[in-house]
């Protein structure tokens, strides 16, 4: 009982002094009258339309006189000192090959 009377003075108090707003216990509504309420209070809103999809790029297909082009292009650039390579470790291993002979003799 003290209680209900203490929370009566607090909201008389708050009512005198809110300037006209309302204070006090919320109050559920009925199921029929909140899906009522939330229909009427919800203000109709038209959605954006989605972006547009882009369409993906197709890459046009190389010819074969155009793609046997660059693939020796693409070897005549990788292999520009190649035989020096091959005559060098040729001559390394002739040299290891002597060495081993000699030291084993």
């Amino acid at each position: 009982m003290a209680t209900d009377d203490r929370k009566k003075r607090i909201l008389d108090h708050l009512a005198k002094s809110a300037d006209g707003v309302k204070f006090g216990t919320p109050r559920t509504p009925s199921k029929s009258q909140s899906s009522d309420s939330l229909i009427d209070s919800t203000p109709s809103v038209d959605l954006p339309s989605p972006p547009p999809i882009p369409q993906p790029v197709v890459s046009p297909t190389p010819s074969k006189e155009s793609r046997k082009r660059r693939v020796m292009d693409h070897v005549k650039m990788s292999s520009v000192n190649f035989k020096d390579y091959s005559v060098d470790t040729e001559k390394r291993k002739q040299k290891i090959s002597d060495h081993l002979r000699k030291s084993q003799s």
